[in-house]
């Protein structure tokens, strides 16, 4: 057995090797015992009780003391990043049960892109407030780029939107919902709609209607970013504010759009869909939060999401769902 896991399978055991834990963090931060027991609201003594308690119990040194200055030993050192993940755990273990003693309570504020999610949302929402009723809930609609930058703003506490772009966000977390297939949406009088798999370099030559870049970035570098990959860069641009519009204008005629094919779910009938290929390219639909939360709702509605039957019963090309760190 490696450190790590001998030293977590030693102090795992209550509540007072968690508390060791919360002033072993202090003191390894402050690198002083007064400066520790002053963060901590308790005497310098009993800092240092506690210190040699936990060292007992880790069979280890884990500071190495010198005037009025202490440093972490190695051990030190792999213990802490030990106490972090414990002292979280802890943290989240007891929220949970005091969420099931209390019910949850507040707000939760919800963003979304405008697309498949009006296919789920409202049963999610409606069975979620039928458990938790003293949860009040808003929607605001975003385009995929500043659905992002709200959930870092906090603006908002979850997002629904395709992970166009989301490892540029590392302050948010996010559980897949879905995998959807990218498609070339056009109107079903066009051309070329009568065929199911659709080679871009087919269309070089159509205008291509996308977002303004201040209003969608994300989306609108996606769209030059899978043509220019299909060997062309769109000469072409129809530029729009929304999604609606982005769809009334492809349905118009006016243009075509690279879009998930689960749009469809809310397209009208004037529009028709097929994927692209040879390179078949896929999106994730996600539900997103910021990391480390305090927001109790966000947990909860994410878990009553996963449940929901809908999601699983949507007529898309679905995959396996993966996560992203919270």
């Amino acid at each position: 057995m490696n450190i790590e896991s001998k030293n977590r399978l030693k102090i795992s055991g209550g509540l007072e090797d968690i508390q060791k834990l919360r002033y072993f963090i202090a003191l390894a931060e402050c690198s002083s015992f007064t400066e520790a027991a002053a963060r901590l609201g308790i005497s310098q003594s009993a800092v240092s009780q506690q210190m040699a308690e936990l060292e007992r119990l880790i069979e280890a040194p884990l500071f190495t003391r010198s005037n009025r200055q202490c440093q972490l030993t190695h051990v030190g050192k792999v213990l802490l990043k030990e106490a972090f993940f414990l002292v979280a755990k802890s943290d989240e273990a007891l929220k949970k049960v005091q969420l099931a003693v209390k019910g949850i309570t507040g707000q939760l504020r919800i963003g979304y892109w405008g697309g498949i999610e009006k296919k789920f949302l409202p049963q999610a929402i409606n069975d979620f407030r039928l458990a938790n009723p003293q949860v009040d809930f808003s929607l605001h609609q975003y385009n995929c780029g500043e659905l992002n930058n709200a959930l870092v703003r906090e603006d908002i506490d979850v997002g629904f939107a395709m992970n166009y772009g989301f490892d540029h966000f590392p302050e948010l977390a996010a559980k897949t919902l879905f995998t959807d297939p990218m498609c070339i949406a056009m109107h079903r009088g066009h051309r070329l709609a009568m065929e199911s798999y659709i080679n871009l370099l087919d269309l070089s030559n159509e205008h291509f209607v996308t977002f303004y870049p201040q209003a969608d970035y994300l989306s609108h570098s996606h769209t030059l970013q899978v043509c220019t990959e299909s060997g062309f860069l769109p000469q072409n641009l129809i530029l729009c504010h929304d999604l609606a519009t982005v769809l009334l204008t492809v349905e118009s005629g006016l243009g075509v759009a690279i879009l998930p094919s689960s749009v469809r779910e809310i397209a009208g009938r004037g529009l028709h869909m097929s994927e692209i290929r040879p390179l078949a390219q896929h999106l994730e639909f996600m539900v997103t939060w910021k990391k480390n939360s305090f927001n109790a709702s966000v947990p909860a509605f994410v878990d009553k999401l996963e449940a929901l039957n809908l999601i699983r019963s949507l007529k898309i090309n679905a995959r396996s769902p993966k996560s992203y760190p919270a």
